[in-house]
């Protein structure tokens, strides 16, 4: 398994298959913060989604940040505060 060390920098080379490593890697971590934060499955689903998309956009925030791991956790809480992705959800 490729680290994170590893896989950030190839970010900026827009990798595809390295992001896609560190969703799977950080998938399950993201899915239960946001659990956690919205007590439902389907918002909790939505939320961790959008916090990947949001990091794709965003990927030299990721590089600077101080741990991938923090990274995505600190966005999916930016997210959840700000209602972003449930606004779709059951319109």
């Amino acid at each position: 398994m490729e680290s994170e060390e590893q896989l950030l920098p190839l970010l900026l080379k827009d990798d595809h298959v390295a992001y896609g490593k560190l969703i799977r890697n950080y998938l399950e971590l993201a899915n239960g913060a946001a659990m956690k934060l919205t007590r439902d499955k389907c918002k909790a689903s939505v939320l961790a989604s959008a916090a990947f998309v949001l990091i794709w956009h965003e990927r030299e925030k990721a590089i600077k940040a101080v741990s991938f791991r923090h990274h995505l956790l600190q966005t999916i809480l930016r997210l959840h505060r700000l209602g972003y992705p449930y606004q779709y959800l059951y319109s």
